[in-house]
């Protein structure tokens, strides 16, 4: 009989249905998660605020889009001065090129092949083998 090992081990069959039901949840959302991840990538500062040449202001909230207000990550104010950070855009992109598939390793393929070569060199000439020469 074969011992098969106990489930537990792996999270329980709960567990796994949990997992298969979350994958079955980004499996049907995955377009409006690729549109927002694509909008949280291509959001702008000056989305958020306008520069007129000698003063940097930060628009009213009711005048930024939904999707740039997404893309803000942090807010700080301190002493007056206004700190607003974007999440990563390069982060983001990397995401989004790795899930369409643009960072895929090359195929082992496409690879050249390498081929083993055992060298195999004269044995060692000792004082006996010459002396059997003369």
């Amino acid at each position: 009989m074969a011992n098969i090992p106990p489930l537990k081990r792996f999270g329980g069959v709960r567990e796994i249905k949990k997992k298969i039901r979350g994958s079955e949840l980004l499996q049907n959302s995955r377009d409006s998660l690729a549109q927002h991840l694509i909008d949280l990538s291509t959001v702008n500062i000056d989305e958020i605020m306008d520069y007129d040449g000698t003063e940097i202001k930060v628009k009213a909230f009711k005048d930024i889009d939904p999707r740039a207000i997404s893309a803000i990550k942090r807010i700080r104010v301190n002493q007056g001065v206004i700190d607003i950070e974007l999440h990563d855009k390069v982060k983001i992109l990397q995401t989004l090129a790795k899930a369409a598939g643009l960072l895929e390793p090359e195929s082992s393929s496409e690879r050249p092949s390498v081929v083993g070569i055992k060298m195999v060199g004269p044995k060692e000439i000792t004082d006996v083998d010459i002396k059997k020469d003369e």
